[in-house]
């Protein structure tokens, strides 16, 4: 059985996921506020956060499907078709209740902040609503995009979750699994019709990270063992290297779309050494408030927006009444701190009371492998 240490390594790497998702978002939203922002913002991508999660998702998800790994036959592909149901019930469990409560959430907000042109309007939040409860949020983001697009990734995970099972269920090898992923995430490399940076096939991640879980976990294979991350010092220089890597290449690579999948690549590479449980991922010192971030990352990642654009627009409504160009240092500052602020506790009361339930909720539906039928003599 695997240590559970090795899962607080990858809940490590969800906390600089949805770090980097923040940073993004706090970037693109002050761009024009302070030249620093607006410099930084062009010379990085920290978009590539989902990426992160993407790749933690293809491997965990990969991991949880175990028992529908290896060949079957007839009688069992209709076992393993109806706990695929199981399957479907227990993701949408533990992701849809967290998600439509800040669907609603931004609706609302909408409503109430519409006059200052920065939140969508009634109709565009009402096809969200409708798109994001179904997970076609990206479908629709693509023909009518707004600044709440971030919730796209969100329908490109539930998408690949419905597409794997029957993968597993019908394709009988592990070579040939992979490769029917390999060959569409190629596909939606080619095919970009809207663009570099196309969300709607952009599934590298995910499929990096189901990669990993066939080289590491099923095929066994170890990571070594580096005397120079024996340190803390050197376990720090790797950790901001693999890090810093998947920020900038999509960037420095730009507008080639292979800097996202070199990123997301080595984004997998880190789930890699987090799951062997080498103890490379840093924490800089911060283990209690990185492994808090890990531990609601979801939360954060769907509160944080929100919190962030209100902050915004009262931000925007004070220079209008004040008749100033820009913010002052303090009233720049006062607002970051207002979104902080408010992240960690919007975070923590839907962790609480929304996205811990629902997780032990799923934990309840268990997926069982196939038995034969005993034989009567």
């Amino acid at each position: 059985m695997a240590n559970q240490d090795r899962y607080k390594e990858i809940d490590y790497l969800r906390a600089y996921a949805v770090l980097f998702i923040i940073i993004l978002h706090i970037l693109g939203a002050y761009q024009g506020v302070s030249p620093i922002f607006e410099t930084f913002f062009k010379n990085t991508d920290f978009g590539m956060g989902v990426d992160l999660f993407f790749a933690i998702s293809g491997f965990v998800i990969a991991k949880s499907l175990v028992c529908f790994w290896g060949p079957k036959k007839e009688e069992e592909k209709k076992h393993y078709l109806s706990q695929s149901l199981s399957f479907y019930k227990k993701r949408f469990l533990r992701l849809w209740p967290s998600a439509m409560v800040w669907l609603i959430i931004s609706f609302c907000c909408a409503l109430v902040f519409h006059a200052d042109g920065t939140w969508p309007g009634l109709v565009s939040m009402i096809k969200k609503l409708i798109s994001g409860a179904v997970y076609m949020y990206n479908f629709e983001e693509y023909s009518n995009p707004s600044v709440l697009g971030y919730f796209w990734s969100l329908s490109v995970e539930w998408q690949f979750y419905l597409v794997l099972p029957i993968i597993l269920i019908f394709v009988n090898r592990d070579r040939f699994r992979f490769g029917i992923l390999f060959a569409a995430m190629v596909l939606s490399i080619i095919v970009m019709p809207g663009g570099n940076g196309w969300w709607m096939l952009r599934f590298d991640g995910i499929v990096f990270g189901v990669l990993v879980y066939i080289l590491f976990v099923r095929t066994g294979v170890e990571l070594p063992d580096f005397k120079c991350l024996g340190s803390r010092i050197g376990r720090a220089g790797f950790t901001i290297i693999m890090l810093a890597g998947i920020a900038v290449l999509p960037t420095a690579l730009s507008p080639s779309r292979f800097g996202i999948t070199v990123s997301s690549f080595l984004a997998a590479m880190l789930v890699a050494v987090a799951y062997q449980n080498k103890g490379y991922i840093s924490t800089f010192g911060m283990r209690p408030l990185i492994a808090w971030l890990g531990s609601r990352s979801y939360s954060i990642y769907l509160c944080h927006f929100p919190c962030l654009l209100i902050a915004r627009s009262i931000l925007a409504r004070y220079i209008t009444m004040h008749d100033v160009l820009n913010p002052s240092h303090f009233e720049l500052l006062l607002s970051l701190t207002i979104i902080i602020v408010s992240v960690v506790v919007f975070a923590e009361i839907t962790y609480r009371l929304i996205e811990r339930p629902s997780l032990l909720a799923s934990q309840k539906i268990r997926l069982a492998p196939y038995e034969k039928p005993m034989s009567v003599s």
